[in-house]
């Protein structure tokens, strides 16, 4: 029983390294593409899954890119909450 659990462990922290790995993929083609081809890269973020977001640098830069492309897009939005996550972030980081 307990390599089974040993194993269910380094499992799941396979799965969440590899999703991390593709998350932080996912929003580095998103932020090359923003100037070029903004409504690609808002696509690749909108497949980006709250969840898969870890760190808060990473939420800040995935609530950036959003923002960037919601507006490239012609989308309004009507809250602040997204760009706020950013701001934020880079407030506090930059700063400080």
């Amino acid at each position: 029983m307990s390599k089974y659990i040993h194993f269910c462990i380094i499992v799941i922290v396979a799965i969440t390294i590899g999703s991390y790995t593709g998350t932080s993929t996912k929003i580095n083609t998103a932020e090359q593409l923003m100037e070029t081809a903004p409504d690609s890269a808002l696509h690749i973020l909108k497949q980006i899954h709250r969840t898969e977001l870890i760190g808060t640098s990473n939420r800040a830069l995935y609530a950036l890119l959003m923002s960037q492309a919601l507006d490239k897009n012609d989308i309004k939005v009507e809250s602040d909450s997204l760009i706020r996550v950013a701001t934020d972030y880079y407030n506090r980081v930059y700063m400080h």
